[in-house]
């Protein structure tokens, strides 16, 4: 169908009303926007990208921390792994959440925009099923084109960009970093929007999220490079892997690296009965001077007052069960 051209006066314009524009609070992403999400091979784009989905189509908290207004129905095409591979993975994901029935998954049909007929029936399902909003995991096996060529990007955009204007959906893409800049010591070097790899995809993008590792295990930082819908600056969040579920959870409140809870558990069930001191010690090798004993022995209270650890002559042991460890592999396909 056509779009039409009738460009409206102001007062016209001004007249007109419209839905509720958010989707994911602050602004990550609002009606007929486009959120990109970006990190190097293996970091858990993929994990991160399922995790939104499905929070999106139950409408609870994005992340552990934006709010989701209302359920939404959500297409994920999925084509980094097998279906199996998929399966597996989502089994997992719905361990922790209730199972949705406005969650829809295409996995590893050899989905591209480079077929015509394959576009024509995702409109349709689009309209059948009255889609909100669609995944594409990841952007680079969905297209052939020259991804440093601005010209053929912007004909694959622009397509994307007609769904987008033609039925009123959202998209989320999953997109590799370019090889990172590194120091001559080896250190890399963040570079925000830049590092989002090939032409036009940074403006193209009202909202870039940045996944990056920490120099803590299954500690990730989620960073906004660019969030052109959002009405105040969004800052970094600190994640953590559960690998019990397949998630990313919220570190504390987001806003730090360090979870002593979360750390404190950790230590006590690696090696059980053992002092204070010795677990000061731990985090200060794990995590460096921003480790501070006065936090380390409150938590610890905390943690005694509330049945998580024992603590007898001295030595502490913790009082939960251990997780299951799971394949580190399960993150992206590659």
């Amino acid at each position: 169908m056509p779009l039409k051209f009738e460009p409206l006066t102001s007062t016209q314009y001004l007249a007109l009303t419209f839905p509720d524009n958010d989707i994911i609070s602050s602004g990550i992403l609002t009606r007929q926007s486009r959120l990109c999400i970006g990190g190097h091979p293996g970091i858990g784009k993929s994990i991160i990208a399922t995790q939104i989905g499905q929070e999106l189509s139950i409408g609870c908290k994005i992340l552990d921390k934006f709010n989701c207004k209302k359920p939404q129905r959500v297409l994920y095409i999925q084509e980094e792994i097998g279906p199996k591979s998929y399966q597996e993975r989502l089994e997992k994901v719905m361990t922790f959440y209730q199972v949705s029935d406005t969650f829809f998954h295409l996995s590893s049909t050899s989905f591209t925009f480079e077929d015509a007929s394959l576009i024509v029936k995702l409109k349709s399902f689009i309209k059948q099923e009255k889609i909100d909003i669609v995944i594409f995991d990841p952007l680079f096996k969905i297209h052939a084109r020259r991804e440093n060529d601005p010209t053929e990007m912007a004909q694959l955009f622009n397509a994307m960009d007609r769904i987008i204007n033609e039925l009123g959906v959202s998209v989320i893409i999953v997109h590799h970093l370019r090889k990172p800049f590194m120091t001559y010591k080896g250190e890399i070097i963040s570079m925000g929007a830049m590092d989002f790899r090939g032409a036009v995809i940074a403006s193209w993008a009202d909202t870039l999220a940045l996944l990056e590792e920490t120099n803590t295990e299954d500690r990730l930082k989620l960073s906004w490079p660019k969030t052109r819908n959002a009405p105040e600056a969004v800052h970094p969040m600190y994640l953590h892997f559960d690998r019990l579920h397949l998630r990313m959870a919220l570190t504390g409140d987001g806003s730090q690296p360090v979870n002593l809870r979360e750390d404190i558990i950790g230590i006590l069930q690696t090696r059980g009965n053992i002092s204070e001191s010795n677990i000061i010690s731990q985090l200060r090798t794990t995590h460096g001077k921003q480790i501070d004993s006065k936090r380390v022995k409150t938590e610890l209270g905390n943690l005694r007052r509330d049945g998580s650890v024992m603590i007898s002559g001295g030595l502490i042991t913790a009082m939960v069960a251990s997780p299951p460890i799971y394949n580190p592999w399960d993150l992206d396909g590659i």
